[in-house]
């Protein structure tokens, strides 16, 4: 047997390890603020499987991008949210996230604004967006790295990378 075979044979048996599989088909983008330009948008009611079932969910699929050094903004990756007009509170009486970002949107377009204006806004005019990037724990819960090494440990202990709008805004370049 050669040493190639022999090298071959040993790597049949192994594995790659999760961190590595992670990382390989992670599509989220770094938290940080980004300019959004909206490619997709409809307007339909939230599955059965979601956390607000039956609810009225304008879904939302945009492209994220930031400022490079020369000054373009280049493309770093799609990401998929949802805004609600029904106005949902959590239990602390504050706007659930769906509402929230759909309030933002609001502001964006102006105060007053139906939610037709606000609907048709979508994909005029880019946004601004603050995005957040969270781990699912294999365990349960929630985690946001403070740094590159909790990151590296999250997905070594096989967290998924999951992004968050958290705010939007209008984007004035």
């Amino acid at each position: 047997m050669s040493d190639v075979e022999s090298i071959f044979n040993d790597l049949l048996d192994k594995s790659l390890p999760v961190d590595v599989l992670t990382e390989a088909n992670d599509k989220t983008i770094p938290g940080g603020s980004y300019r959004l330009d909206v490619v997709k948008k409809s307007m339909e009611s939230a599955s059965d499987k979601s956390p607000w079932p039956g609810r009225v969910m304008v879904r939302i699929q945009a492209e994220a991008s930031l400022k490079n050094g020369d000054g373009e903004f280049k493309r770093r990756g799609r990401i998929f949210f949802d805004a609600s007009p029904e106005v949902v509170r959590d239990r602390n009486d504050k706007l659930d996230a769906p509402s929230r970002l759909w309030a933002n949107l609001v502001a964006v377009v102006g105060r007053g604004a139906t939610h037709r204006q606000v609907y048709d806004y979508l994909g005029e005019y880019p946004l601004s967006a603050t995005i957040s990037r969270s781990f699912k724990k294999v365990e349960g819960g929630w985690a946001t790295p403070k740094s590159e090494q909790e990151e590296k440990t999250l997905l070594q202990d096989g967290a998924e990378p999951r992004n968050f709008v958290q705010t939007l805004r209008g984007f004035n370049g």
